[in-house]
């Protein structure tokens, strides 16, 4: 099942969707703070403090639509409320480690901040990719909420980091095969996790419905 399949299904329950969102922010969350653990004191510059800033007004852009396709139940991040958390978490977690060898056995000099706009890149190529299918999904089932503002910030952000890093053509390719590989492990288990959500409520269904028919076909008490 490709992305968009898979995002035009989970749309169509409202639980889901919001744990997607939420999902959608826990991820902007984790980049706020690869951000700020990236970089020493010294290394953060307005540039930086720009990017920690969209990365926290993103997350809190996809918090407020989970609360509000899915209720206040979704105000924070616990297992309940996310997809797939522990791939999430292993996405971010081996991409970083990932970023940082290939950038050491690259360049010719270590620079902190090279390997935090490398890892800036990969991660934003995909997000923007995934936002944009999400996008048309929104829009073309006629939500009352889109993507535009997120949109408009990663695109803007993707092309300064695509500048900044054009002198690592070497890295950046060996990268993307390796950031397809960790996504791929990440969506799969994503869908599946989706299939056993709708699983337990088509069964949950089943057996509402069973016990309206068992009370219907009951026999009538007489007084």
């Amino acid at each position: 099942m490709d992305i968009k399949t898979t995002l035009i299904k989970m749309t169509q329950h409202p639980n889901t969707h919001a744990r997607w969102l939420n999902s959608l922010s826990y991820l902007e969350y984790r980049g706020l703070r690869m951000i700020l653990r990236s970089q020493k004191t010294a290394d953060i510059d307005d540039g930086v403090l720009t990017h920690a800033l969209e990365e926290a007004r993103h997350a809190l852009y996809f918090k407020k639509l989970a609360m509000k396709v899915g209720g206040h139940y979704f105000s924070q991040y616990n297992t309940e409320t996310l997809l797939s958390v522990n791939h999430l978490k292993s996405y971010f977690y081996n991409l970083d480690k990932e970023t940082l060898f290939h950038y050491k056995t690259s360049a010719e000099h270590f620079e902190n901040k090279k390997v935090y706009e490398l890892m800036t890149w990969i991660i934003e190529e995909r997000a923007l990719l995934v936002y944009q299918i999400y996008d048309d999904v929104l829009r073309n089932q006629c939500f009352d909420f889109n993507l535009a503002p997120v949109l408009s910030d990663e695109a803007k952000h993707l092309d300064k980091v695509r500048s900044l890093t054009k002198d690592l053509s070497a890295s950046k390719i060996k990268l993307q095969s390796i950031e397809e590989n960790y996504f791929q492990i990440a969506w799969k288990a994503f869908q599946m996790e989706i299939q056993t959500l709708d699983h337990v409520k088509e069964r949950s269904n089943q057996i509402h419905h069973n016990q309206q028919d068992s009370q219907s076909s009951a026999p009538e008490r007489i007084s």
